[in-house]
């Protein structure tokens, strides 16, 4: 069948196209820290922004400071920070380092890494992972003759020598609980129990000659076991 051939081609060039967004990202950033001045700038209130990123139906609350400043000529500025959060993470009153562009200084931030620099670690995050991931799991999928329609599945059993085990294989249908992470018919299956474990962790792939495969890092595991399919939490 061509269809496995087509959506990893599809993976890999939306990967390219978001490392290549990336690099323009990278540059705007570093143009505008190269020609930008710093000063001192007041929270003066938190600003209210609604996040439905999950799901249309689940609405999550974050706050974004709203920061004013004054240039070396005594002009007065403000603006509402592009990195929100919960809970807040400044109140009202406190004082921040503000950088802005001296040729356009109503563009401004607060100096922080994830205020300059999260457009770029999600462009790099993302590029990577839909470059990798996406071409990987066709290649195995084609190694193994499995149906390119049959998703990934991710589970956190028990039993093992660290606590517990994960579990990696290829199901033809999502189960009741299942949470589904699906993109260009790419899917991903993970039920209610194991998603717990599984929250913030990295799905990497080994391409060497000793334990070709899928690797999880898990950053809630307590302890891991040298056969790598095993951690404690």
């Amino acid at each position: 069948m061509k269809t496995p051939k087509i959506v990893g081609v599809i993976f890999s060039l939306l990967g390219i196209c978001m490392l290549i967004g990336d690099l323009f990202a990278y540059k705007s950033t570093s143009d505008f820290i190269n020609n930008s001045e710093k000063t001192e700038g007041v929270v003066t209130e938190l600003k209210r922004v609604t996040n439905n990123l999950y799901n249309s139906a689940s609405y999550e609350t974050l706050y974004a400071p709203v920061v004013k400043y004054k240039t070396p000529g005594g002009v007065e500025r403000e603006f509402v920070s592009s990195t929100s959060s919960y809970p807040a993470a400044y109140s009202a009153g406190d004082k921040v380092e503000v950088i802005y562009d001296k040729r356009i200084p109503a563009s401004a931030e607060i100096n922080s890494f994830f205020s300059i620099w999260l457009v770029v670690f999600i462009l790099t995050l993302l590029g990577s992972v839909f470059s990798i991931i996406g071409t990987l799991l066709l290649r195995i999928k084609e190694e193994n003759n499995i149906p390119s329609e049959y998703a990934l599945r991710i589970e956190v059993d028990g039993g093992s020598c660290s606590g517990m085990t994960y579990q990696l294989g290829f199901d033809g249908e999502a189960k009741d609980g299942d949470t589904v992470i699906e993109k260009d018919n790419i899917k991903i299956l993970i039920d209610g129990k194991s998603l717990f474990y599984l929250a913030g962790a990295v799905l990497d792939f080994n391409d060497g000659l000793n334990d070709k495969g899928f690797i999880i890092n898990n950053p809630k595991a307590v302890k891991t076991c040298g056969c790598n399919d095993s951690c404690g939490a």
